[in-house]
C-alpha cells in the first residue's frame, strides 16, 4: 500500500522546511562528516540543502501539485517496506540509487520505482521516496526538450484559487539566512531554528 508522506506544499512550507529543526540538522551534520568534522563551506551545505528542499519555486516539485513523497507497507502486516531507511531518511541512503543499501532494500526500491513509472511517474534521483510527473524534474530527467506541464503555484486557502508564482526563480531562503541558522547551531545556542512543522 502506498502511504503519501507530502504532496502539495505552499510557499510558505517550502520555505520553513528547510529550517525545520530536523532536516537542517541532520544536513549540517552530515555536511560536516563530508568535511571531516570541520565546519562546511556555506556553497555546500546550500547545495545539500538544496537537493533535499528545494531552493527555489522553480524546483519546488511540491509546490506545483506534481510530487509526492511516499512510504509503502506491507498489505497485510502494515509495516514499511524496507528501502535502506524510512521516509526521511537524511543521509548516504537517501539518494535513490545509493552504493550503502543492501541488496533487498535495492530491489524494493527497483519494483517500487518501476511500478510508479508505469503510472507516469519518475524518481527524484536524490530521495527514494520522491515521485514526480509533468514538472520541471521530469523534464530534465527525461531530457523532453518539451517546457513542464506544472509549475509552482500560490494556493489561496480561504477561496481555492491558484496562481502562478510570479518569480519562480527566486530564493526561498536567502544564504544569510542559511549561514545565520549554520553559525547559531554551530555556537552551541540550543534553540529552535525557527522553522515550522509540516
Amino acid at each position: 500500500m502506498l502511504k503519501l508522506e507530502d504532496v502539495f506544499r505552499t510557499e510558505s512550507m517550502q520555505r520553513a522546511n528547510t529550517r525545520r529543526d530536523d532536516v537542517f540538522l541532520r544536513v549540517l551534520e552530515r555536511t560536516q562528516w563530508e568535511c571531516g568534522n570541520s565546519t562546511p563551506p556555506l556553497s555546500l551545505l546550500i547545495r545539500r540543502l538544496g537537493a533535499l528542499i528545494a531552493c527555489a519555486p522553480k524546483v519546488g516539485t511540491h509546490m506545483s501539485g506534481s510530487a509526492m513523497d511516499i512510504s509503502v507497507l506491507d498489505r497485510e502486516t502494515g509495516e514499511e517496506i524496507d528501502r535502506g531507511g524510512p521516509y526521511p531518511e537524511i543521509s548516504e541512503l537517501t539518494p535513490m540509487w545509493s552504493p550503502f543499501i543492501t541488496a533487498s532494500a535495492r530491489r524494493n526500491r527497483e519494483e517500487i520505482t518501476a511500478l510508479m513509472r508505469r503510472h507516469g511517474f519518475v524518481t527524484y534521483p536524490w530521495e527514494f521516496w520522491h515521485y514526480n510527473a509533468g514538472d520541471a524534474y521530469e523534464a530534465v530527467l527525461l531530457d523532453s526538450g518539451q517546457p513542464a506541464r506544472y509549475g509552482a503555484v500560490q494556493l489561496n486557502t480561504a477561496d481555492g484559487s491558484v496562481t502562478p508564482i510570479v518569480e519562480p526563480n527566486a530564493l526561498l531562503n536567502e544564504p544569510g539566512e542559511i549561514r545565520a541558522l549554520m553559525e547559531r547551531v554551530l555556537s552551541g545556542h540550543n534553540c529552535t531554528l525557527g522553522g515550522e512543522n509540516r
